[in-house]
């Protein structure tokens, strides 16, 4: 059932949805979801100006738990458990929802849609040393914190699933990977320039710190100038950098254009106007990229993707022929990849063809959503499930 005709009914969505931090992009993601009452505890920067609707509520921790426990939903889509900083109040809220399904004797599962990728420990304790034998049972905390809330996940990529299943109990739990992907453009000939406009042109979108690779760019771009003498880097984003970029990019103003901040409208533009994606990020403590939205840009405009194995779409691009540098190659290889794919880019109409015709997270919550579960074919991404344990 849509959201639309749920509201048009009056009948209560057969979802409860939690979002700890409310950002624009989850109110226009709704659109294509199954209709869902969704609570939120906090909002995000990028929220104003967007137009919430009727069925978002802002609640407290104390409301969101009376609202879980009298909610006649069927299916609780609880936040990522591995967003550690929210994980006491996930535990919290899916607790309650199976002791009230428990009391009023009605059925209800709870289901969680996860994309991180990062290792549990460095989630857990970040940069810090600790000893394994310290860790561990903390670990082992996690997986039970986790195996007791959840009925079913579905992973938004495979760097995701091996996250989860190296914490212990979570790999009985019944799954699905569907890969985060976008919906191929409905019209290609419309949004996308044809490929000799691109030539040349190179694209960084993000925030300027060292955690998405913009210091690794900037020493390796030099190298790519002396042989494309032609190439273009625009950099997008601001950040604790941003002073350096902009330095760094007036040494050279006829290769290197620095944006700063812009609206998502000129940033599609940009992005679609480059051959290529450079996304060299590099992991950081908590922080690992999972999938990438410059990326995912990139991909529905055709361009190709330049990026680390640190992105949680590694496996899937480099099947898909981009180019996927190991992150402790990433200085000395990276301007050598830029070069090579300034000469050879992927053909535009390919890369856009790869995509699947639904985006993956819609076919994730189809999934999450329904009973039974869906079998997925190669133009999902495909799409692996277990087992029920």
């Amino acid at each position: 059932m849509s959201r639309a005709a749920s509201l048009e009914m009056g009948k209560t969505p057969p979802v409860l949805r939690i979002i700890p931090e409310l950002r624009a992009d989850h109110v226009k993601r709704s659109q294509n979801l199954t209709a869902a009452d969704t609570l939120y505890l906090e909002t995000n920067p990028d929220l104003p100006g967007t137009h919430i609707p009727g069925d978002f509520r802002r609640v407290s921790m104390l409301g969101l738990l009376k609202h879980v426990i009298l909610s006649r939903a069927t299916v609780l889509e609880l936040p990522e458990p591995l967003w550690v900083r929210f994980l006491p109040r996930t535990i919290s809220a899916a607790l309650a929802w199976k002791a009230s399904r428990l009391v009023r004797r009605t059925p209800g599962s709870t289901v969680v849609y996860a994309i991180e990728n990062n290792d549990p420990i460095a989630l857990l304790f970040g940069n810090r040393r600790v000893a394994r034998g310290f860790a561990w049972p903390l670990v082992l905390l996690l997986g039970v914190a986790i195996r007791s809330s959840v009925d079913r996940v579905c992973f938004g990529s495979e760097g995701s699933r091996e996250t989860y299943q190296s914490i212990p109990l979570v790999r009985g739990i019944d799954h699905a990977v569907v890969v985060n992907l976008p919906a191929r453009p409905a019209s290609v000939a419309a949004s996308v320039p044809v490929d000799e406009t691109r030539s040349n042109r190179v694209s960084f979108v993000g925030v300027l710190a060292a955690r998405k690779g913009i210091d690794v760019l900037m020493q390796s771009w030099p190298s790519v100038e002396q042989c494309c003498s032609e190439a273009v880097l625009t950099i997008v984003g601001d950040g604790p950098m941003s002073r350096q970029v902009e330095q760094w990019s007036a040494e050279n103003p006829k290769n290197r254009k620095f944006c700063g901040r812009l609206p998502h409208s000129q940033v599609s533009s940009i992005v679609g106007r480059s051959a290529l994606l450079v996304a060299p990020s590099v992991r950081d403590g908590r922080w690992r990229e999972q999938i990438g939205l410059p990326i995912l840009e990139a991909l529905t405009v055709g361009a190709t993707v330049v990026t680390s194995d640190e992105t949680a779409l590694a496996t899937w691009l480099s099947a898909q022929g981009h180019s996927v540098i190991p992150v402790h190659d990433l200085s000395r290889s990276l301007a050598g990849e830029i070069v090579d794919r300034l000469k050879m880019p992927l053909p535009t109409d390919e890369v856009i063809a790869s995509l699947p015709e639904v985006s993956g997270r819609v076919s994730a919550d189809k999934w999450m959503s329904q009973a039974q579960h869906l079998r997925f074919d190669d133009s999902t991404g495909d799409q692996s499930r277990n087992e029920n344990p």
